[in-house]
């Protein structure tokens, strides 16, 4: 006997349910039942009457041809020349016109409602377009099969079983129950069968919120899975598609992921290795995005990806402090990171078969070089795919299968096209994974679990707001058909019967028992349980602390270890930075200069903080290189500086637009110029107010000493004052504060590092804050006398605070040598600009 359910879970776990009978009754071997959604079967009745007719046989469009046959039409018509969101306005066309041949309305019953609604007019001519293209082409879409079986009865129905068993089928649309109706009367016994019986416990239980229910429900399924380890058991939640990662969250942190399904799968491109396939074809270009290449270079599904993982790795790191958010393949291809790799020669052969992406081409010209493509990278790589993965590489198969066959409505187009339609193919295409005979545990939406009887059911989000839902008519059908035939979503009416037998069917998807619960509060608004299960008792779910990790818990033994290895005195890299991280955080500075653990830098296309502070320190620099001292510079004002910074900020930016070309592109360096030139000449205006001084050094390297440590310093300049003292200066193109100066530890001990290294010539430590804000453009810092610097601070004391510093820096010398490494930041902010969290487990 032949049965029928309405989807396909149903039907696999009627089917499961059956072999385990058969087990249990020990059984060796069994015939297999014919178990179907009730939609398959009708495909297969269509292959009868292909096969019986004498008609031309006509090809059926699949959905997604549909969908874009729809966009197409709606993309190239006068009323849809205007719409934003083709896409959207496709998929309900789709749905008015399934509706229509489901619910049997005629053509022109509805083209009579055109002229009093603006969409409906716009759907009916986008409908007849529609239809005219079906028969130019000889094509049908699945609505319209159906239709023909339902007149073409006589051609198939003497080969169909005597007995057809409808298993949870209990609301068929017209058109469907018109077919079951003429098997009817030619003869053939049509069973109704309800999978599940009356007879489980119900209760509803209240929660907070939509966070607690979920908890509750997943702390509920761990309970029974682990105290009985052959029930299966369900939680249902509303709108699970869009609500999936917070469930997976949750349920995850309970319950074992292989004694787990969670429906509403994930699309194909949602999954890494089909991602990075589609990477690989998108970056078939001249330019692409870094951060497509990053993905490149990390991924484990090209060639020599285990071998040279970590050296792909570090390319990745270097060329992310290096690069811009564009990248050309051809830089790349002559950066020397790459020389002596794997990867280079992957990628001399990908370069060499970049298509010609304005070129028009079939489907399948495009799908072969797509091929040969993936072959350049060696895609999906050289080690054994999981089975996971062989599963995803036949569905990636198939995806491109699908496309060729949507050549029939594009015709030849361009490459950038083919992979768009490629990639909404994956966007669009769920990924069923095998189920393994181990699942425990369902978590299904509410049509997916109805119907189907479980050893124990938890139905969540049962309050009055979300059930029964609300109403959502089409809008391209009018209203008056959609009310008059009892549409899907066309009334509140409507959702109410549906929502009351859903609820019906589910109060006996449990043997044992089935409880409802809802959140009081949803969207910060406050809500009850819904007046459909007003009839079940209250009960009470005891509350919990936190999840329970589903692995077993093992005694753990705690120590405290806040000090790293003696550091053997040496010169170190990193200047004052070495001293600036042990001040803020001794783990900080541990983790960063002695285990390497920097952050990875984020390519953007626009100059950076750093980058535009490093162009004024440049001009600057050059500036007083040619401009050697106060009384020069007054000669030079206001032309000859004028000209001077012209020259320079123009000079240094087409140096920089060689590194930078997509950042810096003319309109950008047009406007740098600008603010460079206005802002450094006033600077240099400010800096007539000043003694005068003559330039005794720029960008000086010294190594200086402290404690154990020798670091290098650069100080970017020095200036000579009349009475042969010397004031040391740092250019600043941010905010900050002379206070991080005094504190214990020196918070910022760049400009003490820099006077110290000048020793007891030093009468002045300042900061040239160069800052487009007037208040802002000003010297900050100390000096010996008050007329040396305009607006720095009066400090009489700076020889002993000279000496303060020295003692300070070497203590903090002394604790890096030591391998002091406490977690221990020296503000709240100090962790809110750190990158370590994941390392130092401070907020755990």
């Amino acid at each position: 006997m032949l049965t029928l359910t309405p989807n396909r879970r149903l039907a696999a776990f009627w089917l499961e349910n059956y072999n385990k009978a058969q087990l249990k009754r020990q059984q060796l071997a069994w015939e297999t039942p014919e178990i179907l959604p009730i939609e398959a079967w009708f495909g297969q009745l269509w292959q009868l009457y292909l096969e019986n007719s004498q008609h031309p046989p006509k090809t059926i469009l699949s959905k997604t041809q549909q969908q874009l046959l729809w966009e197409k039409i709606i993309q190239t018509s006068a009323l849809g020349a205007e719409l934003l969101r083709i896409s959207a306005t496709a998929k309900n066309c789709l749905q008015a016109w399934k509706f229509i041949r489901q619910w049997q309305v005629t053509n022109n019953k509805l083209f009579a409602y055109a002229a009093h609604s603006v969409d409906t007019n716009a759907f009916c001519t986008w409908l007849q377009s529609y239809l005219d293209w079906l028969d130019l082409n000889n094509y049908l879409d699945f609505d319209l099969m159906v239709d023909h079986l339902i007149l073409n009865i006589d051609t198939y129905i003497d080969l169909l079983p005597r007995k057809i068993r409808l298993l949870g089928i209990d609301d068929l649309n017209p058109q469907y129950a018109k077919l079951i109706a003429l098997l009817t009367e030619n003869g053939i016994e049509i069973l109704h069968a309800a999978m599940v019986k009356p007879g489980a416990e119900l209760t509803q239980i209240s929660f907070m919120n939509e966070d607690s229910e979920l908890n509750a429900a997943a702390h509920w399924a761990q309970k029974h899975i682990a105290s009985n380890t052959e029930e299966v058991i369900a939680v249902v939640v509303p709108e699970l598609e869009r609500k999936r990662q917070v469930v997976q969250r949750i349920f995850s942190s309970y319950v074992a992921s292989n004694l787990m399904n969670i429906s509403a799968p994930l699309a194909l491109s949602d999954y890494q290795f089909i991602d990075s396939a589609l990477v690989l074809l998108h970056s078939a270009k001249a330019v692409i995005n870094y951060s497509d290449l990053s993905i490149i270079l990390r991924s484990p599904f090209i060639s020599a990806a285990e071998s040279e993982a970590n050296a792909r790795a570090l390319i990745d790191r270097e060329l992310r402090a290096r690069s811009e958010a564009k990248i050309t393949w051809k830089r790349l291809q002559s950066n020397n990171l790459l020389e002596g790799t794997a990867f280079k020669a992957l990628l001399d052969a990908f370069i060499v078969k970049l298509p010609n992406t304005s070129s028009q081409q079939p489907a399948n010209v495009w799908v072969r070089h797509m091929q040969t493509l993936l072959d350049c990278w060696g895609w999906p790589g050289n080690r054994a795919l999981t089975r996971q993965e062989i599963h995803l590489h036949t569905c990636w198969q198939n995806i491109l299968q699908e496309y060729c066959q949507l050549s029939v409505i594009y015709g030849a187009h361009s490459y950038s096209q083919a992979l768009q339609i490629i990639q909404r193919l994956a966007n669009d295409t769920p990924f069923l994974p095998a189920e393994t005979g181990q699942t425990r545990l369902h978590v299904l939406g509410v049509l997916e679990a109805s119907g189907i009887g479980f050893d124990r059911l938890w139905v969540t989000g049962m309050d009055r707001t979300s059930w029964p839902p609300d109403a959502a008519p089409n809008p391209f059908i009018p209203s008056e058909i959609q009310r008059e035939l009892d549409m899907p979503r066309s009334s509140p009416a409507r959702e109410l019967k549906v929502a009351r037998r859903l609820t019906e069917t589910l109060k006996q998807g449990g043997m044992q028992n089935v409880c409802f619960s809802y959140p009081l509060t949803r969207d910060d608004q406050i809500t009850s349980g819904s007046n459909l299960i007003n009839d079940i008792p209250l009960a009470y779910y005891p509350t919990y602390a936190t999840a329970k990790n589903n692995h077993t818990a093992v005694a753990l033994e705690i120590f405290n270890d806040t000090n790293g290895p003696h550091y053997i005195p040496s010169q170190i890299r990193g200047g004052s930075q070495v001293f600036k991280l042990q001040a803020e955080c001794p783990f900080k500075a541990f983790a960063t200069m002695r285990l390497g653990a920097q952050a990875l830098e984020e390519p953007q296309l626009i100059l950076t903080a750093a980058q535009r502070g490093q162009i004024v320190h440049s001009v600057l620099e050059e500036f007083w290189r040619l401009c050697k001292s106060h009384a020069q510079l007054a000669s030079w004002f206001p032309q000859t500086v004028s000209n001077v910074l012209k020259d320079l900020i123009n000079k240094i930016l087409l140096t920089q637009q060689k590194y930078l070309p997509f950042t810096l592109t003319e309109n950008y360096v047009t406007l740098e110029q600008q603010r460079l030139q206005s802002l450094i000449y006033r600077w240099l205006k400010y800096e007539l107010q000043r003694e005068p001084f003559v330039i005794h050094s720029l960008e000086e390297k010294i190594a200086i000493n402290f404690g154990p440590l020798t670091v290098s310093i650069k100080l970017d300049r020095v200036d000579q004052l009349a009475n042969n003292q010397f004031v040391v200066i740092d250019y600043k193109t941010g905010s900050n504060q002379v206070s991080n100066w005094f504190t214990q530890p020196i918070q910022e001990p760049q400009l003490p590092m820099y006077a110290l290294s000048m020793q007891d010539e030093v009468v002045g430590v300042v900061m040239a804050n160069v800052q487009p804000q007037f208040d802002q453009l000003k010297f900050v810092g100390i000096v010996a006398n008050q007329d040396l610097m305009p607006d720095a601070k009066l400090f009489s004391e700076l020889p002993q605070q000279l000496r303060e510093w020295r003692s300070s820096l070497t203590q903090v010398a002394n604790d890096f040598v030591q391998g002091l490494a406490a977690v221990q930041p020296y503000t709240a902010q100090t962790c809110q600009r750190c990158h370590l969290h994941a390392l130092c487990r401070i907020y755990d």
